[in-house]
């Protein structure tokens, strides 16, 4: 076996061999210090603990451990790093693992580039390779995955070939088994999902309950938190989407917009509570506006009593060319254009009251035409009366 006493040679392992040797002079007791030893080689392998890479010197260099029993199965591999019971103690050929806690990547064998911070952290991954587990049972199930990220307590825990998933908070894509190109970040968000992929959690308990939706985008606590199966579907506030349970390529953008939508489809909702009514109904846009439970296909802009003035630009000057109908507008503030029935009606009452207005515009015309010529003949008898008038006060 190589030399036992000759790690100060090697100034990259310093700090490592200095805490190990503290810990074993000075952290306990005479009889169990006798037990624990130092192990450096020439090729910059490094141990702290009772036995070291199974006996034999490894074939490659600069792996370093601390432990009881450190890496007992290495043979070729190298650059990697183990502090803690267990850490890496099936690795055989896997390159550049850095292992800390208790069982952590303790039954990788050939993956390469993992990082496990924490007690059994990647416990189980076998040939999964750049991985990344920080936290207590983060990733503890994976075995072939690669290219994890989960930073938190049971983060990714049970997923096992999922790959590409990023999951950031306390069992965050907890239950995900095979799902993959996941972001969760906040407490249990996608804590259900299992075989889901393409989704993107982004708050407390967002897209909870979701287990093998694809393609859903969730920013906001609770949001999206009872979708089952629902694909495509964006929501941003917290409880926005909160009880859908099936409906596709819903948005629903703003505080509880879309709420209660459970299987409606291809809706549309944007402002705090918009389209709060819906609940299954498809194909609608809500904008700042509650909705009606049950429609489908509607269009509700503002709120009656809340908006009491429209403008809309691009009408006012702007000329149509070919056949045009009026649009009309009912007390709720409904749009639509007259019937064939209605405009042939509206027609025929538009004549009527036109005739009348002529017949009326006649009469006054007669009227004045006398008036015009009583006028004249009064005109003349003054005219008359001035000349009596004068002769008289000539006498």
């Amino acid at each position: 076996m190589a030399a036992e006493h000759r790690f100060c040679s090697y100034p990259r392992n310093l700090a490592l061999i200095a805490v190990a040797t503290t810990a074993l002079a000075f952290g306990a007791s005479p009889s169990l210090a006798a037990t624990g030893r130092v192990y450096v080689d020439a090729g910059h392998n490094v141990g702290a603990g009772h036995d070291f890479f199974g006996g034999t010197t490894p074939a490659n260099g600069n792996n370093v451990g601390l432990g009881y029993s450190v890496m007992p199965n290495l043979t070729t591999a190298s650059d990697n790093t183990g502090v803690g019971a267990d850490a890496l103690a099936a690795n055989t050929t896997g390159d550049a693992n850095v292992a800390t806690g208790s069982s952590a990547l303790a039954s990788n064998t050939t993956g390469d580039r993992n990082l496990a911070s924490g007690a059994v952290a990647l416990e189980f991954n076998t040939t999964g390779s750049d991985n990344v587990a920080s936290g207590e049972g983060a990733l503890t199930s994976n075995t072939t995955a690669s290219g994890n990220v989960a930073n938190g307590s049971g983060a990714l825990t049970s997923n096992t070939t999922g790959n590409a998933n990023v999951a950031v908070g306390r069992a965050a894509l907890s239950l995900n088994t095979g799902g993959s190109d996941n972001v969760a970040s906040g407490d249990q968000a996608l804590g259900s999902n299992t075989t889901g992929e393409g989704n993107v959690a982004s708050g407390s308990n967002a897209l909870l309950e979701s287990t093998t939706g694809k393609d859903n985008v969730a920013s906001g606590p609770e949001a999206l938190f009872n979708n089952r199966t629902g694909d495509g579907n964006v929501a941003s506030g917290i409880n926005a989407l909160g009880f859908n349970l099936t409906g596709d390529t819903n948005v629903g953008i703003g505080s509880q917009a879309l709420m209660f939508n459970s299987t409606g489809s291809g809706n549309l909702a944007l402002g705090s509570a918009a389209g709060q009514n819906l609940t299954s109904g498809s194909n609608n846009v809500e904008i700042a506006n509650a909705g009606v439970a049950g429609e489908s296909g509607a269009i509700r802009i503002g709120t009656i009593g809340t908006q009491r003035r429209a403008f809309l630009a691009g009408v006012s000057g702007t000329s149509l060319t070919g056949a045009a109908k009026p649009v009309l507008i009912k007390a709720n503030g409904r749009l639509g254009t007259a019937s064939s029935a209605s405009a042939l009606t509206g027609k025929a009452q538009a004549g009527s009251a036109e005739r009348k207005l002529r017949a009326h515009v006649r009469r006054q015309d007669e009227e004045i035409r006398a008036q015009s010529r009583q006028i004249a003949t009064q005109t003349k008898e003054i005219a008359t009366l001035k000349r009596e008038v004068a002769k008289l006060s000539r006498r």
